[in-house]
């Protein structure tokens, strides 16, 4: 059987956001596929947690952690739903083996600063390309841009293989670090759960 360490930036939910959807399918399919799964999630709220375990307990092991505070993003941009409680379990966790282990987008790099080998990345956005046709309100604004991007490039080197969602996320990653293993894993939902409905 084998073993699967994931770390997600929010509770694995059908309907949650398109990330928690993709979350839901990710360890289901994990799951029913035979391998014993370990999630650890930033926690959505009591509710939102308590669902994720009641339909992922079964099959998975998951662990919720309230976010840390918006503060700690001055030092280290979007750090702040990563606790370092979620980060302490993570290094504890990779102290054992693990067959695979991946980070659901890229500011879940913060949990480690050196991660294994066999960790893997998954990149959802980037701001070097969502941001790249913004024009910055004063220097404040370009200040901390800069430094959201700096970070962002820094936490990418990390890791030696990062998945991304789509060609052009992969073609930015490449870009921004070269010696990376990149491969594209679109994102997917389970669609028997959302009828379709015909227009109006």
């Amino acid at each position: 059987m084998k073993r699967v360490l994931l770390a997600l930036p929010e509770p694995p939910l059908p309907f949650g956001g398109a990330a928690a959807r993709w979350f839901h399918v990710l360890i289901g399919e994990l799951a029913y596929a035979g391998a014993e799964v370990t999630a650890l999630c930033c926690s959505g709220g009591a509710g939102a947690d308590r669902e994720a375990q009641d339909l992922h307990g079964p099959t998975a092991v998951l662990k919720f952690y309230p976010a840390f505070g918006k503060l700690a993003s001055l030092a280290k941009p979007f750090s702040y739903p990563y606790s370092a409680a979620m980060a302490a379990e993570v290094r504890r966790l990779l102290r054992q083996p693990w067959d695979h282990v991946r980070f659901e987008t890229h500011f879940s790099a913060w949990l480690h600063n050196r991660p294994p080998r066999n960790a893997e990345l998954n990149v959802h956005h980037l701001y070097a390309i969502d941001c790249r046709d913004d024009v910055p309100r004063g220097l404040g604004e370009r200040l901390l841009r800069s430094r959201i991007l700096r970070c962002e490039q820094s936490l990418l080197r990390r890791f030696s293989r990062i998945s991304t969602l789509t060609d052009r996320l992969a073609a930015e990653v490449r870009r921004l670090h070269p010696s990376a293993s990149v491969r594209v894993t679109p994102m997917t939902i389970d669609k028997s759960l959302y009828p379709f409905a015909e227009p109006v």
